[in-house]
């Protein structure tokens, strides 16, 4: 697909990439949101009460885009089968984001999405942009062991 009308074109590559992944794009106010199949961590309060509770976390950090779509489709891919893991995602644009953007391993990335790993409230692992979902279940089976009955 060639993209002579620039932004516009993007734009609509990435609606129409959310429409056959799935996912309903609503403007509110302003924004665009993504809805994904996902919990969502809204608040740093949310975020700290989940790390504190829950051994494995993959959290997503991103927006509505076509660098972040294909991972939030990939976690919601994975959730059944990584039981041992909680899959999140969280609104770049949102307030809870500082916490993750702030992340020493976070600091030299240039792209979205940020996903960040974390295993007993402890960051292990961190990537930026795209990821493929070889790339996400090999993160996944170092960091947190591979799903029950596949190891």
């Amino acid at each position: 697909m060639s993209c002579p009308e620039g932004r516009q074109c993007i734009e609509t590559v990435a609606r129409v990439v959310a429409e056959q992944q799935g996912f309903s794009l609503e403007k509110r106010r302003k924004e665009v949101v993504l809805r994904t199949k996902l919990d969502h961590v809204e608040a740093e309060k949310e975020l700290k009460k989940l790390l504190e509770n829950t051994e494995n976390v993959m959290i997503c950090c991103g927006r509505m885009g076509p660098m972040c779509i294909p991972v939030y489709a990939i976690m919601e891919g994975l959730q059944d089968r990584y039981a041992h893991v909680a899959f999140r995602d969280m609104d770049y644009d949102g307030p809870a984001s500082d916490v993750v953007a702030n992340l020493p391993e976070c600091a030299s990335f240039m792209g979205l999405p940020m996903t960040v790993y974390y295993k007993k409230g402890q960051v292990v692992a961190a990537t930026a942009s795209i990821q493929t979902k070889e790339q996400v279940t090999a993160i996944l089976d170092e960091k947190f062991g591979p799903p029950p009955g596949d190891g």
